[in-house]
């Protein structure tokens, strides 16, 4: 039995992931599309005071470090620090990351339990579809990564019209997201998609999400976290990375937060907007995952 713990921000997966462990000898596997990145620590929210502060490499697979921490309770942490900021990832990329952990972790005895809120990793993990099959083709991003947005969003419509207009507005504007329709869109149709994932059992695994009772009290949530990592260094861990050479435009570097904290930097909003509009994306982003869960049927909800 595999368990999968996800829901909105700060309600508690990880704590309940972590009892989960103590409970079943298990061990926890990452789902957080922000967490993956390697340096981006303080406004992803990564558990590091958690663990020991030491990354076990188990092996590289194309290109990507599989590894984990130890965690202070006596467990493990799998799937933190997998890339740099300036690369790309996709579900694709998690799901053949996540399925050799997963065997690992069955193979000495132990119980996996996936933690995250990035559900369409978890959802393409579980069930698969034809589209997702499309390896990633990194001569094809190369060139795409030159492209504005504007010209993203021209070559897509060209591509697939009514796929285009299905994007929210989000979508339309998120030049990783365009990048990887443009990609699905090439490969599927030059008949290189593959075969399906075959969809797990539905009596192998068991899933939990996490919702707040009081709509309201995921403003004051997300609006604590993101005050607390302000004062945990938040600006400073953006100048850092700026000053190493990773740039806005990097995907790791558009998540949300550290887009926010850039336009701070770069003169183009005070502080308090900075700190109001993350907050909102925070919220944005919130809501759009919990609209995708509540299509899952399998899940099991805990109100907080």
């Amino acid at each position: 039995m595999i368990h999968i713990i996800t829901g909105q921000t700060a309600t508690g997966k990880t704590a309940y992931a972590l009892e989960l462990a103590r409970k079943l000898d298990g061990e926890l596997i990452n789902a957080d599309s922000r967490q993956i990145y390697k340096r981006l620590d303080i406004i992803t929210g990564k558990d590091l005071d958690l663990t020991d502060g030491t990354f076990i490499m188990h092996k590289q697979y194309n290109g990507l470090d599989i590894g984990y921490y130890g965690l202070k309770a006596g467990s493990r942490i799998w799937l933190y620090d997998i890339l740099p900021p300036n690369k790309p990832f996709s579900a694709f990329e998690f799901v053949g990351l996540a399925t050799q952990v997963i065997e690992d972790i069955q193979k000495r005895g132990k119980t996996p339990i996936i933690v995250g809120g990035t559900f369409f990793y978890i959802q393409q993990l579980l069930y698969g579809t034809s589209d997702f099959q499309v390896e990633p083709d990194q001569t094809l991003r190369s060139e795409l990564n030159e492209k504005t947005v504007h010209e993203l969003q021209k070559i897509l419509r060209e591509k697939n019209p009514d796929l285009f207009l299905s994007l929210n507005n989000s979508e339309k504007h998120n030049p990783q997201r365009l990048i990887r329709k443009i990609e699905i869109e090439t490969h599927m149709k030059g008949g290189s998609a593959g075969n399906p994932n075959e969809p797990w059992n539905e009596n192998d695994f068991s899933l939990v999400g996490f919702i707040y009772e009081n709509k309201e009290d995921l403003r004051v949530r997300i609006t604590e976290r993101v005050e607390k990592r302000l004062q945990q260094g938040a600006i400073d861990e953006v100048k850092t990375l700026l000053d190493s050479g990773f740039q806005a435009q990097d995907p790791g570097m558009r998540t949300i937060g550290y887009a926010q904290v850039i336009e701070y930097l770069e003169g183009s909003t005070d502080k308090e907007t900075m700190k109001e509009r993350w907050i909102s994306k925070e919220m944005q982003y919130a809501k759009r995952q919990l609209t995708l869960m509540k299509k899952d049927q399998h899940i099991r909800w805990e109100k907080v």
